[in-house]
C-alpha cells in the first residue's frame, strides 16, 4: 500500500488540531497500520501527550517534534 499523508491545519488556536490528529492517529495505528506524527506545533502538544503514556500501553504511533 502506498503511503499516505493526513493534514491537520487550521490557523485558529484551540480547535481541536491536536486532539483530532492524536485520535486519527491512534485509531490508524490500532489497525496496525505505522503511523508518524509530525508536531509542528511550537508548543509541543502532540510530542507530550505521547510523551506521558505509560510504558505499559505507549502510544501506538510514532511522534516527532519540529519545536525548537
Amino acid at each position: 500500500m502506498a503511503a499516505r499523508i493526513i493534514a491537520v491545519g487550521n490557523q485558529k488556536g484551540g480547535s481541536g488540531k491536536t486532539t483530532v490528529t492524536m485520535s486519527l492517529a491512534g485509531a490508524i495505528a490500532g489497525k496496525g497500520h505505522k503511523v508518524l506524527v509530525v508536531d509542528a506545533d511550537p508548543q509541543g502538544t502532540a510530542s507530550q501527550w505521547a510523551g506521558s503514556a505509560s510504558e505499559d500501553k505507549p502510544f501506538p504511533a510514532s511522534v516527532i517534534s519540529l519545536a525548537t
